[in-house]
Formats: C-alpha cells, sequence, structure tokens
C-alpha cells in the first residue's frame, strides 16, 4: 500500500472529557493542515466540517463500481458519527462521479459509500478515477465518547459485502489507510519546570552538617526549593462558549492540588503530635506568590500559599493551589488569557530551623529530586487530565558523607575506620555519632573533645580508631560529612573478629544513594 504523508493540526481545546481537539485532515502529500479550535460542541461532540482529505489510490473504469469504507477506531465503545447529525459526504475533487450512502452512517462507527463513474444526472458514463485522484470526506459530527485518540481509515472494496466484513476471509481490500490519526486529545494544560526546563537546585551545606541551606537568596536559611509553571494550553477554548472566545483554567477546575514527593521530613517540628507543632511545620514549606523567597511566610507583601498536608513519614506536602470557593482561601493567581502561564514564575520555599525558639530541627535535609503531581477537580460539567511525576526541583549536597551503621566499643574489638581522599585538595571532616542509649544515659556515645572534626590530606588516607574519637559508651552509628567532591571521597569501616586469631572484617562505609549522581 503507497504512503501518504500525514498532515495532523493540533489545537487544544477543553472538552467534557478532557482536552483536546480535532484534525487529522489532510492525507495527500502536500495537503494543509485544517485547525478547529472553535468547533468544540458541549454535548461532547467533536464536529469536523471541512473536508478530511486522501488520495483514491486505486483506479476506479467508467461504469464499475466500487465501495469505499470510513471506519472510526480508538476512543471508546460510543465512539460513532452522531446520531443526530447526518452530513456524511463523500465527493472526489473535479470529478462527478455517482456516490450513494449504502451501510453504516450516522450512529455506527464507520460508513459505507457505492462509487461509480457515472453521472447521477445523465446516467451516462463519466471520466474514470485515477490512482491520484483526492477524495474528501465531511464527517458532520462525531460522538467522541472518551479521551482516547480516535484513529481513522479507508478501505476500497470489489462488493458492498467485502466492505461491510473486511476481515471476513476472501474480502481483498484493493486499497487501504488504516489507523491514521483523526482526533487527537491532549491535556489543556502541563506542570513544567520554571525557565524553559530548568530544574531549581538547594544545596545543603556540609558545614553545618546538612542541616541548613548554603547560600541562600536573601533571608538567612530560606530557599527556592522548586520553580515550576502550571502552563494554560494555546487557545484554550469554553466547549460552551461562541466560537472563538477563550475561559481561564480556573473557570473550569477547582479545588485542584499539587502535591510535592520527596523526603521532606526535616521540615518537621520537633513536636509534631500537637496544632502548634503543625502550624509550625506548615509554616516552614510554602509557595510564594510572587516567585520570591525573600520574605519569611505570609508576611503581608505576598499571597503565599501553606501547605495544605503533610504525609505522617515525610514522604509528601500538598498545596491547595486552584480554588474556586471560598473566595477567602488563598491560591495561585489565574490568568484569563490563553497564551499566558497559570501561576507562572511561582516557587516553593523551604525555611529551615524556624521553631518558637530558632531550634526546631530534626536532622539533616536529604539529597532528593522534587518531583510534582497536579490532581486537578473539575466544576460540574468539565473533567480534565490529572499530571503525575514532574521533576520540578531538588536538593543537593556540597560534600560526601560517609556513614558506618554499627560499632561497638567493647573491648574484644578493635573498630578502625580508613578515610580516602583522592582530591587534589584537603577535606575537612565532621563525625557525628548515633547512640543505641538515649543521651545522658551511661552508655550513650560521647565524642572527646576536640575530636569531632578533622582532616583528610589531599591524595591521601586517614586511619582512626574509635577510641581516637569516642570518649565513652557502648555502641552506635558513626556518620563522616566529608567537605570535599563525593567521587573523591570513599571509607573502609575494620573491625577485629577473633582475639586469637587477628582476623578483621572490612566493610566499605555506607555512602547513601543518590550521592555522586547529577
Amino acid at each position: 500500500m503507497k504512503k501518504h504523508i500525514l498532515n495532523l493540526a493540533i489545537c487544544a481545546s477543553l472538552s467534557l472529557y478532557g482536552a483536546h481537539v480535532a484534525a487529522a485532515i489532510d492525507y495527500t502529500a502536500g495537503g494543509s493542515a485544517v485547525n478547529y479550535p472553535a468547533t468544540m460542541k458541549s454535548t461532547g461532540k467533536i464536529a469536523t466540517p471541512e473536508n478530511t482529505k486522501f488520495k483514491l489510490d486505486k483506479a476506479i473504469d467508467s461504469g464499475i463500481a466500487r465501495f469505499v469504507r470510513i471506519e472510526l477506531s480508538g476512543g471508546s465503545a460510543t465512539t460513532k458519527f452522531s446520531s443526530s447529525v447526518t452530513g456524511l459526504n463523500l465527493t472526489v475533487t473535479s470529478k462527478t462521479p455517482t456516490i450513494k450512502e449504502v451501510q453504516g452512517g450516522a450512529g455506527y462507527n464507520y460508513v459505507i459509500f457505492r462509487v461509480v463513474p457515472t453521472s447521477a444526472s445523465t446516467g451516462v458514463l463519466a471520466e474514470p478515477l485515477v490512482v491520484d485522484d483526492i477524495v474528501n470526506f465531511t464527517s458532520g459530527s462525531i460522538d467522541i465518547g472518551g479521551s482516547s485518540d480516535i484513529l481513522f481509515s479507508y478501505g476500497l472494496f470489489e462488493t458492498v459485502t467485502e466492505a461491510a466484513n473486511p476481515d471476513a476471509p476472501g474480502s481483498t481490500v484493493l486499497a487501504s489507510l488504516d489507523n491514521m490519526p483523526y482526533i487527537h486529545f491532549a491535556a489543556p494544560y502541563s506542570l513544567q519546570a520554571w525557565s524553559g526546563g530548568a530544574i531549581a537546585e538547594l544545596v545543603a551545606d556540609v558545614v553545618t552538617g546538612f542541616t541548613e541551606f548554603k547560600d541562600p537568596p536573601k533571608l538567612p536559611k530560606t530557599g527556592v526549593l522548586a520553580q515550576f509553571n502550571l502552563a494554560k494550553a494555546t487557545s484554550l477554548m469554553d466547549p460552551s462558549s461562541t466560537t472563538g472566545s477563550s475561559i481561564a483554567l480556573s473557570g473550569l477546575l477547582s479545588d485542584s492540588v499539587l502535591t510535592l514527593n520527596g523526603d521532606f521530613s526535616f521540615i518537621f517540628s520537633q513536636d509534631m503530635t500537637t496544632d502548634t507543632g503543625v502550624t509550625e511545620a506548615k509554616q516552614r514549606l510554602f509557595v510564594s506568590a510572587d516567585g520570591k523567597c525573600d520574605n519569611t511566610f505570609n508576611d503581608g507583601t505576598t499571597d503565599d500559599i501553606p501547605v495544605t498536608d503533610i504525609a505522617e513519614d515525610g514522604s509528601s506536602v500538598s498545596f491547595n493551589v486552584i480554588k474556586a470557593v471560598p473566595t477567602t482561601v488563598k491560591s495561585l493567581s489565574l490568568a484569563s488569557s490563553a497564551s499566558s502561564f497559570i501561576g507562572s514564575n511561582k516557587v516553593l520555599c523551604a525555611t529551615t530551623n524556624t521553631g518558637v525558639d530558632g531550634t526546631n530541627v530534626t536532622g539533616e535535609i536529604p539529597e532528593i529530586d522534587i518531583a510534582a503531581d497536579f490532581i486537578s477537580v473539575a466544576e460540574s460539567g468539565y473533567s480534565a487530565y490529572d499530571l503525575s511525576n514532574v521533576v520540578i526541583g531538588k536538593i543537593k549536597h556540597n560534600g560526601a558523607q560517609l556513614i558506618t551503621p554499627f560499632f561497638t566499643m567493647s573491648t574484644q574489638y578493635i573498630p578502625r575506620f580508613y578515610l580516602n581522599n583522592r582530591g587534589d585538595a584537603e577535606a575537612t571532616y565532621e563525625i557525628k555519632v548515633l547512640s543505641d542509649f538515649p543521651e545522658g544515659d551511661a552508655n550513650a556515645l560521647v565524642l572527646q573533645a576536640g575530636s569531632e572534626t578533622g582532616t583528610i590530606p589531599a591524595g591521601g588516607n586517614l586511619l582512626l580508631k574509635s577510641t581516637d574519637f569516642i570518649a565513652s559508651g557502648k555502641r552506635g552509628a558513626a556518620i563522616f560529612n566529608v567537605a570535599g567532591e563525593c567521587e573523591d571521597i570513599s571509607g573502609i569501616f575494620q573491625v577485629r573478629t577473633s582475639r586469637t586469631s587477628g582476623d578483621f572484617d572490612t566493610i566499605p562505609m555506607q555512602m547513601p544513594s543518590g550521592y555522586c549522581i547529577d
């Protein structure tokens, strides 16, 4: 079968089913695509009043009857030519064969036309049809029935029986176009990273044990965690409006939620069991409506949006970014222009170490990619697609972290830590210990004064025994935060396993997943 160039025009419109636009029009080489932004119908139909064009691709001699089958597939079981509108028509450019609809049509997903190169008015033989003749098909309107792309097929047959049963044994197709895109659906909006795809990055500083951000913009300990646009598709149309008019996305959606996924446990207040503690946690992560993180939350200079919900394990935070009622609820500003961004230049602000007395931090800030989900709830009569897994920000560390999950100070063992620095500059480190016993317990691990920090020489190694930095205590974990490029830093933990033989276990120190990955 001869292949044809497909010109598919996509115009973005919002319908009862979420989106889209139709216009697979010209399947001939060099044909012009046609947009239909204003032909949406609020009844759930798409009108395509212009002709769909394709080459006949098989000659038909004068007086010979052939049968053209046009079929729709995809979409849903209810996708069909509208039963309330006739309007199905087939013509051949510059030729006047006799053409009659003989089967299918309104209320079906296919229609069959009888085509004979004979004058319909005089009955005499007419000019034969050739392979390059252009067939024009007008569908009237289509009951779309769903939101999946609808495909178009053309087949030319010798008999009406073959055309009615194209898959039956013995049916022969003389020419065809199979499953060509006809109506395409696309989301009416998109969630995307700000600045043409740039991903915002914050850096957790090794100097503070990764508990604060490094060099935040203006307000100490506050920075841009993510930058995003909620983009409206071009020519977003109101399905029930007149030709050419547009509608704000806020007029179609309500109570839509933006959820950020990642490890946000670092924003928790120390006490998450009280209303006050939860409120403090919410105020430590917020969306700034003016694109800046240079103000504290809700200080009167910006319309900041607080966290609506925090997952118990810190794996996600949510914001109401579009909310129609009540009007007093803060939401991202919505643009009414079809060409502008909705909620453009918006940023997610993270503020660490902001409790009642400035000490409400539960631990280090992890390295994470921030991914966003936009869950839309439409006004009555509309629906829309949800968006998920859009990466819009990340937190990185400006150093390496080496972890020994367990060591013991028992005299039966000799824990040793070998730290390696392959870099060209010396690397300072800070030791943190996590004890198996609570702070203040006689068995809790205690660091020796002055041994909390040190230096690994450039291109060299450092050996530390546990007795070099532990003053007292029994057992726990050791964490080394190293101010060096993570690809240059590694470590080995070694412990004696037999007092009699002198055997040792040697284990690479752990480097958390995500390190050394851009």
